[in-house]
């Protein structure tokens, strides 16, 4: 399993690279440079040149990449903001809570609604208790991320002055953001939950446990949910690695600064640097989650734990 695991985190590597080069490519052929952005319309070009050499902007393109990956390989150095000339890496660290704790309340919030009502319409199927939760769910599915937050927004900041429509000083900042993420993800959970339910409880097992008359409550929560644990993992891991990518219109809609908001703004400014800073990180905590999701994997299922240590049952 340590074999695994090393291995794994050694094939996070050429992902980073390719990402990397991917996004900096991109940045680097778009219209624009940054001493411009950064100076103005009315800037004279002597100016514009001089900063843009300041910065590093007036090397070639392969030569920037390069430096830049091996500053980051040896010495941990993004580099500086070419907007705020502050270090990348103390932006990051401090920019860095934020999105993980939208992604994580927003993923317990689709677990603690998604999981149990999925397992509640699976177990009632074809009831009131099955059709109801379904419909809702496809509802709140249909609804996009940004227009679902400016809804709560309106009605629970600006209408009833409830709750604040930005910043991230408290926990009453995150209520309204991580309920625009959270109940889209419950509605796919649940709707998830509730096919993987359906497949388990349809299994022979399951029947021969009824016949021996086990009480209901142990099969479906001992035996059936057990067994459909493993996809439902599989899918709450993607939907956290995938917030922290999705949370971009929700950090910008409630001006939290989290790292998607970083990478808005570095792309309006062309501030390469910060972009570059803000997307590899993203990118390995994506990876790192994936990897969880498989480490997770072994302990609900002995025979993937026993594969991975080379045991033969």
């Amino acid at each position: 399993m340590t074999k695994y695991i090393i291995k794994r985190i050694i094939l996070i590597i050429p992902i980073l690279l390719g990402v990397s080069f991917l996004v900096f490519t991109i940045l680097s052929f778009t219209p624009g440079d940054p001493a411009s952005i950064i100076l103005g319309n009315g800037a004279d070009q002597e100016a514009i040149d001089q900063l843009n050499k300041e910065l590093g902007y007036d090397r070639p393109f392969i030569e920037r990449y390069l430096s830049y990956v091996s500053d980051i390989a040896l010495h941990l150095d993004f580099g500086f903001s070419y907007r705020t000339r502050l270090p990348i890496r103390q932006e990051l660290i401090d920019r860095l809570p934020v999105s993980l704790k939208l992604a994580f309340f927003a993923v317990i919030l689709a677990c603690a609604i998604g999981i149990p009502v999925g397992i509640l319409t699976a177990v009632k199927q074809y009831s009131a208790l099955d059709t109801a939760p379904t419909l809702t769910a496809l509802v709140f599915a249909a609804f996009p991320t940004f227009w679902l937050g400016m809804i709560l927004l309106y009605v629970f900041s600006l209408r009833l002055g409830w709750l604040p429509s930005y910043g991230a000083m408290g926990w009453y900042h995150f209520i309204l953001p991580v309920v625009g993420l959270g109940l889209p993800e419950a509605a796919t959970l649940m709707r998830f939950t509730r096919s993987s339910m359906l497949e388990t409880v349809r299994q022979d097992y399951i029947r021969t446990a009824r016949s021996k008359g086990a009480p209901e409550r142990r099969i479906i929560w001992k035996h059936a949910f057990k067994n459909a644990l493993i996809p439902i993992v599989t899918i709450i891991g993607v939907d956290f690695a995938a917030l922290m990518g999705d949370a971009c219109a929700t950090e910008v809609l409630y001006s939290m600064p989290g790292l998607c908001t970083m990478i808005i703004n570095g792309i309006r400014q062309k501030d390469v640097p910060s972009v570059m800073g803000a997307t590899l990180l993203l990118t390995a905590l994506c990876a790192l989650v994936v990897l969880l999701v498989d480490i997770v994997y072994a302990y609900i299922d002995p025979r993937i734990a026993a594969k991975y240590s080379g045991r033969r049952g």
